[in-house]
């Protein structure tokens, strides 16, 4: 499991609205299975943080190892760009 810890900002909008509208959007992300998709286990918020609990998926983001090893070859590049649009 890993666990993300989001900042969210103070908005215009009271904290219990924006934490319904923080509910709404993750409990439906929560009802997606996908291969290519990262499983939300359980979430909360405390205070000004967001934190989403979720299936490990170990490597790091894409983003990490374009800044670890530099930018992808095309073979490489398209076998990610095709697993991402496959989740979508």
């Amino acid at each position: 499991m890993s666990a993300k810890h989001i900042k969210v900002p103070p908005t215009s909008v009271s904290d219990e609205n924006r934490n319904q509208k923080l509910a709404e959007a993750i409990n439906a992300m929560q009802r997606v299975f996908h291969d290519n998709i990262v499983l939300i286990l359980d979430w909360n918020i405390e205070d000004d943080q967001l934190v989403i609990f979720a299936e490990y998926v170990p490597g790091g983001s894409i983003s990490d190892l374009v800044q670890k090893f530099g930018a992808f070859k095309e073979p490489l590049a398209r076998d990610n760009l095709r697993q991402i649009l496959s989740g979508l």
